[in-house]
């Protein structure tokens, strides 16, 4: 089954992601490597089983898949970082 591909909403663009970075802190969220006495509200806070955001990390680079009228400074097709 098929996810339907994300819409993008009045004054904002839809990038196609094609590399992130994983930090040490996004390693330790995803493997659960918490200080001691945090494991219960680390699995609250992230994720009881996994981690709520499957896709950590918060840089990227990709070319913009579409983009709304209101943006003039992007088109579909560009690269950014």
């Amino acid at each position: 089954m098929t996810q339907p591909l994300p819409r993008h909403g009045p004054r904002q663009l839809l990038v196609r992601v094609e590399a992130t970075t994983v930090d040490s802190g996004d390693a330790r969220i995803r493997s659960q490597r918490l200080p001691r006495g945090f494991g219960l509200l680390g699995r609250l806070a992230f994720g009881w089983r996994r981690p709520r955001r499957p896709v950590l990390g918060s840089v990227l680079a990709g070319t913009v898949a579409a983009v709304d009228a209101g943006v003039a400074v992007w088109r579909p097709g560009d690269a950014i970082v």
